[in-house]
């Protein structure tokens, strides 16, 4: 809808104030729209409201893909209001509210005794935890039900494993709790204990074959998780009447008969329970505390597309105002495995063929696959002199950059096994990859994208999901654990331009050029490189063994050609890399380019980790770095 595009950015400075100013929000949008239709010989005219999806927005990089929900979650229903009845059109819209709230979301810790009064049922397992894993301890208490001493946080380490909670960080927060049922197939329930009263606090949308209560209790100090064993028990003293009752887990009402249960359960699940708190003068200001996006991503792809233009021969009679001249089809491709070391850095690959978005996207299920296994791995700790010395005189967690108390660890990369420093044991625990893959392509959005989904769609196994602008360009999507994301929305300025400007530094920053090409032959490609971009029309052209005459270096697009000189230097890159055909030619062109966007986005992430201390590669766009 045109209006929602043109206030997006208002409403988005709205909430990302209220967020500054309060903190994590609970918020939704509605619009009331005057519409109007030619019925008979009358004018029909309607008000309905829209309303998007509630979005729960804990950082401002929510907002973005909240709002896009939001707005999309409205398109539908106005759709489905114009498919109910035809020919309406929107006359205004008369408004359009921003409805928020604070959002405090719980989170569970250690051991908190239950209250004698919860105590007396023998209906909850309370896992006696020193540390902050009381959700894990608890589940595993219901999963894998001891026969004594269930409170006892031994009986369940062997089975510690068997739950997935990669991305997610402990103690656990219920914003969290929707994750872990996706990632591993168990239905949780959580309820709160208050003042003598048990309330819902999430209830899950599904149900598993594994399903879990939890009772979450607090002492004002922090909460804790515990395994609600016997539902019907604990909430049993809600009736005068003793005999056996059945508890709605929505609104946790009695019935004395399970079928009356059933027969209410699809009419309470529509509404589900939240918990929304005002915010207090102890607890006003937001801090940034998502510790694993200070951890630099260990692996990230840079590639790029080469096309041929193929020129077609018929106009296009759908639209008169557009007339289509040139078709882009793949023919080839370069990407980069950057580690966080040389070791762990690959060879860039250099592929040219008519199947080349086929090929890339081959070509990145199978990085995928071999990275994850590299995750899978941990590397021992390499602990020198020099480290136990630092290790034993720390007095602030290098990754809170707050005091440490008796207790500290020693946090260092899985990947390279070097030593970081001492830190908080929670901090160690949650300061963990992300386990995220991006792929950096300059001008996705605008370009890249399209060739990548003609090709992305045939993917079997792997999940696809997608955060747009709009139906044709998008800021970013996701193959499996691989992010694809557009440099030029960090950086919005061509890549020959970020290239002049990073070599104003000198040519040291080129780590990853300077190894490939050596430091002699870098600096004929450090300058403005010329391609006779429309001269290759089909792969004939690849065979040629000189370069095409001045004259086919000129673009209609933009419609300019090249000088002398660019010609000149041209014709030197051809002579000093020995190259022996227009194929040749086209390989290097691409690999320079993926190489030179190595380089500047690897200096400009480290510009980030310096000056934030946050990777930009985590991110989809530079405002989403914004704490």
């Amino acid at each position: 809808m045109p209006f929602l595009k043109s206030r997006y950015d208002d409403v988005k400075n709205v909430i990302k104030r209220k967020i500054k100013e309060k903190g994590r929000l609970k918020w939704y949008l509605s619009m009331k729209v005057k519409m109007s239709r030619r019925k008979e010989d009358a004018i029909e005219t309607a008000e309905p409201h829209f309303r998007g999806k509630c979005q729960t927005s804990l950082k401002l990089e929510d907002i973005d893909v909240g709002l896009k929900e939001s707005i999309k979650k409205m398109y539908t229903s106005f759709i489905e209001y114009q498919r109910q009845g035809s020919n309406w059109t929107v006359d205004k819209v008369v408004y359009l509210t921003i409805h928020m709230a604070r959002y405090r979301p719980l989170k569970g810790s250690s051991y908190i005794p239950l209250p004698i009064k919860l105590r007396s049922k023998h209906a909850i397992v309370n896992v006696k935890n020193k540390d902050s894993k009381c959700f894990m301890w608890s589940i595993l208490a219901a999963i894998y039900p001891a026969k004594c001493h269930r409170e006892r946080v031994w009986k369940y380490k062997e089975h510690a494993s068997s739950l997935n909670f990669d991305t997610i960080m402990f103690p656990v927060k219920l914003a969290d709790i929707p994750k872990f049922e996706k990632q591993n197939k168990i239905s949780l329930n959580v309820f709160g204990f208050n003042k003598g009263e048990v309330f819902p606090i999430h209830i899950s949308k599904h149900r598993f074959e594994q399903h879990v209560n939890l009772l979450m209790i607090s002492d004002n100090k922090k909460s804790h998780f515990c395994w609600i064993k016997n539902l019907n028990r604990l909430l049993g003293d809600q009736h005068t009447h003793h005999g056996r009752h059945f508890y709605c887990p929505y609104c946790l009402h009695g019935f004395t008969k399970e079928r009356i249960l059933s027969n209410h359960l699809p009419y309470c699940q529509t509404h589900g329970p939240q918990k929304i708190e005002l915010p207090t003068e102890e607890n006003k200001w937001l801090h940034y505390k998502d510790i694993r996006k200070q951890l630099k991503v260990p692996y990230i792809i840079y590639a790029d597309f080469e096309c041929l233009q193929e020129p077609i021969l018929y106009n296009n009679e759908c639209d008169q105002k557009t007339k289509k001249t040139t078709l882009h089809v793949p023919c080839g491709f370069a990407y980069k495995v950057v580690g966080l070391t040389p070791v762990t850095s690959n060879e860039p690959v250099v592929y040219r063929g008519a199947d080349a978005a086929d090929k890339f996207v081959e070509c990145m299920v199978q990085e995928q696959e071999e990275i994850e296994q590299k995750f899978k791995h941990c590397e021992p700790m390499i602990m020198t002199g020099s480290d136990w010395q630092s290790f034993k005189k720390a007095t602030m967690c290098h990754i809170c950059k707050k005091e440490l108390a008796d207790i500290k660890v020693r946090d260092h990369c899985h990947v390279t096994g070097k030593f970081r420093g001492a830190a908080h044991n929670d901090c160690n625990i949650n300061y963990k990859f992300t386990g995220r893959i991006p792929v950096v392509f300059h001008n996705l959005r605008g370009y890249d994208s399209h060739l990548i989904m003609q090709a992305i769609g045939k993917v079997e196994g792997k999940q696809l999901n997608c955060i747009a602008n709009n139906m044709e360009k998008y800021i970013s999507f996701s193959l499996g654990c691989m992010d694809f994301i557009d440099s030029l929305q960090f950086m919005s300025s061509s890549l020959q331009k970020l290239v002049e400007n990073l070599a104003k530094e000198g040519s040291s920053k080129f780590l990853h050029m300077t190894s490939h090409f050596g430091e002699e032959r870098i600096s004929l490609l450090l300058r403005k490189q010329v391609d006779p971009y429309e001269y290759f029309d089909s792969e004939a052209k690849f065979v040629e063994t000189q370069l095409p005459p001045i004259e086919d270096f000129y673009s209609t697009l933009s419609g300019e050609g090249i000088t002398t000189l660019d010609y000149a230097h041209a014709q030197q890159v051809w002579q000093l890399f020995n190259i022996q055909n227009l194929g040749q030619y086209h390989d290097l062109y691409v690999l320079s380019d993926v190489l030179a966007l190595a380089d500047v986005f690897e200096n400009f992430r480290e510009i980030c980790l310096n000056y934030y201390r946050l990777d930009a590669a985590h991110f989809y766009t530079s405002p989403g770095k914004l704490p």
